[in-house]
């Protein structure tokens, strides 16, 4: 954590998702990590405890609860035999009922593959 860094609160966080105090803090800074839709929180919980100033057992607890009700998706990855979370904001799919936009996703998509080879085809 450096001097200058912050985390953005988005009025629909507590409006409509309900969220106040360390919930809304957690949810937050997951979604300032993966708000862009391609990128996801990769920190610790340790992170996460210094961060906001709060119990690793609270952060934990949080995160699981976030996690049930479908807030945030966690992602667990083992590598040499050493668990490491992801963890990514749902906020776009709930709020706006839609998925973010991807544009670099969508190029690689095979319906932007067969839309791209129709207009070549059309224009030239």
């Amino acid at each position: 954590m450096k001097n200058g860094d912050y985390i953005t609160i988005l009025a629909p966080m507590s409006s409509k998702l309900k969220l106040s105090g360390n919930n809304l803090l957690v949810f937050a800074l997951i979604h300032g990590f993966s708000k862009d839709g391609e990128h996801a929180f990769y920190g610790s919980i340790s992170y996460i405890s210094s961060w906001l100033n709060i119990s690793k057992n609270s952060v934990i607890s949080i995160l699981k609860k976030l996690c049930d009700i479908g807030y945030i998706t966690k992602k667990e990855k083992y590598k040499n035999g050493i668990k490491f979370c992801k963890y990514k904001s749902n906020y776009y799919e709930i709020i706006y009922n839609k998925k973010i936009f991807c544009y670099k996703k969508q190029l690689k998509s095979k319906e932007w593959k067969n839309f791209r080879k129709k207009v070549f085809k059309i224009k030239g």
